[in-house]
C-alpha cells in the first residue's frame, strides 16, 4: 500500500504558562519566543515600558525578568556582540538589585552561564516554577542522573504547566510505537512531555526517546543512550554537519545491525530532516516506522487508532484555554488529520462507506478548527 509521507509541522513552543492577567494598555509580560512571537517593534516598546517600570520599582524581580526578554528578542537577530554585551549589562544590573532572586539566578543559567548550581539556587527559591524545572530535566537528562530525572519530571508534571492536550497528544505518539522501540523527536513540545509521561506516569518506558538535536550535537549523550540499550554502533561516524544525512546514517547503523528494534520517527520531525530516509517511513499512527522492507501499514493505522489513541480530548477540551500553548494545538492537531485521512482512504477501498465518512468527517473537522485551507480543499475535492 501506497505510504503517506505528507507531513505537517508545528512551531515548537515549550512550557505553557498561563495566560497573563496584566492589562493591555501597560507593559505586557514577555514570554520566551517558543511561547508567543511578536514583531521587533513589540519587543522594543515592551523594553522601553519595563524599563519605566524598573525605574518606579527596581526590586521588582518581574520587572526585570521582562526587561531582559524584551531586550533578547529586540536584539537577538543583530550584531551578536551588540546582543550579548547587552543582556550581559542587565544581568549585571539585575545582580546589583536583585542577587538573590530566582529570575536571577535562573535567567543567568538562561544567558548561557550553565552552572547548575544556578539551578539549584532557583530551585530552592520557588521549587513550584516551572523554567528551572524545564532545565533541570534537560540537564539530568544529559548527564544520565535518572534519579533526578526521575524526579524533575514529577516536580514538573504537578506544576500543571504542560499543557493537557499536550500530555494527550505525546500519550498518542508513545503509544503508537512498537514495544522497546526508539523515538525520534524534534523539539520541546514532543521530546518534554513524553520525558513526564515517562518518567512521572510510567507510561510507555520501553519506548527510548531520542531528540534528534540533542543526539545529533552530543555524541557522548547519543553513545551513553544507545548504551542504555546495549546498542554498540560507531556514533562518530554520522554526519555532523547535516541532520538529515545524520538520521539517515544512524538509523541505517541501527537498523542493519538490531533489526529487532522498531525505529519510529515522530510527525512532527521536519520533513527536510527525513527527506534521506522518507521512502522507508510507514505511517502507524501518530509516528513512522522506519522499514527497509515494504509492507502493508493499513491495518497498523487501523489498530493504532481504534485501539490505542486517546481521542476524546480532541472534541472536549476542558482547560487547555489557560494556557499559552492552545492557539497553537489546533495546528499540531493537522497530524491527526494525516492519519484519520489515511483510515478513511483505507475504508473506502474496502468498500466500508460508512467508516470511510466517519474518519473523513473527523478530519475535515479538525481541518476547519486549524484553518488549513490547503487540507480542507483537498478534503472537500474527495469524490467520496
Amino acid at each position: 500500500m501506497k505510504k503517506i509521507l505528507l507531513i505537517f509541522f508545528i512551531v515548537f513552543i515549550s512550557m505553557n504558562t498561563v495566560k497573563s492577567l496584566l492589562p493591555n494598555n501597560g507593559p505586557e509580560t514577555v514570554y520566551r519566543y517558543i511561547y508567543e512571537q511578536h514583531p521587533r517593534e513589540w519587543y522594543v516598546e515592551q523594553a522601553r515600558l519595563w524599563k519605566n517600570e524598573i525605574k518606579r520599582r527596581p526590586n521588582d524581580p518581574v520587572n526585570w525578568r521582562n526587561y531582559f526578554m524584551a531586550n533578547k528578542y529586540a536584539h537577538w537577530r543583530g550584531n551578536v556582540e551588540v546582543y550579548t554585551s547587552k543582556m550581559d549589562s542587565i544581568l549585571t544590573e539585575m545582580g546589583k538589585h536583585i542577587p538573590d532572586s530566582y529570575d536571577y539566578n535562573y535567567l543567568r543559567f538562561y544567558n548561557g552561564e550553565r552552572d547548575v548550581s544556578l539551578l539549584d539556587k532557583a530551585y530552592e527559591l520557588d521549587p513550584k516554577r516551572a523554567d528551572a524545572l524545564y532545565e533541570l530535566v534537560l540537564y539530568y537528562e544529559n548527564v544520565g542522573d535518572e534519579k533526578k530525572l526521575k524526579k524533575f519530571c514529577q516536580d514538573l508534571y504537578k506544576s500543571m504547566d504542560i499543557s493537557p492536550g499536550l500530555l494527550d497528544y505525546n500519550y498518542n505518539v508513545l503509544v503508537s510505537t512498537e514495544k522497546n522501540g526508539i523515538l525520534f523527536t524534534n523539539g520541546d513540545n514532543d521530546t518534554y512531555p513524553a520525558w513526564v509521561l515517562q518518567k512521572a506516569l510510567g507510561i510507555r518506558e520501553d519506548v527510548m526517546i531520542m531528540n534528534l538535536h540533542m543526539t545529533f550535537t552530543d555524541r557522548k549523550y547519543l553513545k551513553r543512550k544507545l548504551d542504555s540499550r546495549d546498542i554498540d554502533i560507531d556514533v562518530e561516524s554520522p554526519s555532523k554537519k547535516r541532520m538529515n544525512y545524520f538520521i539517515e546514517e544512524l538509523t541505517e547503523q541501527i537498523s542493519e545491525k538490531y533489526s529487532n528494534i522498531p525505529i519510529h520517527v515522530a510527525l512532527t520531525v521536519y520533513k527536510g530532516t527525513i527527506r534521506e530516509i522518507e521512502e522507508d517511513l510507514y505511517l502507524v499512527g501518530l509516528c513512522f516506522k522506519y522499514s527497509k522492507e515494504r509492507f502493508d501499514n493499513s491495518q497498523s493505522i487501523k489498530n493504532t487508532v481504534y485501539n490505542k489513541l486517546r481521542l476524546d480530548y480532541l472534541s472536549y477540551d476542558w482547560y487547555n484555554a489557560k494556557y499559552l500553548v492552545t492557539s497553537l494545538l489546533d495546528k499540531l492537531h493537522v497530524n491527526y488529520v494525516v492519519v484519520f485521512l489515511k483510515l478513511a482512504e483505507n475504508f473506502h477501498e474496502s468498500g466500508e462507506s460508512a467508516e470511510a465518512l466517519k474518519w473523513k468527517n473527523k478530519a475535515l473537522a479538525l481541518a476547519k478548527k486549524a484553518n488549513n485551507e490547503e487540507f480542507i480543499e483537498h478534503i472537500n475535492e474527495l469524490d467520496w
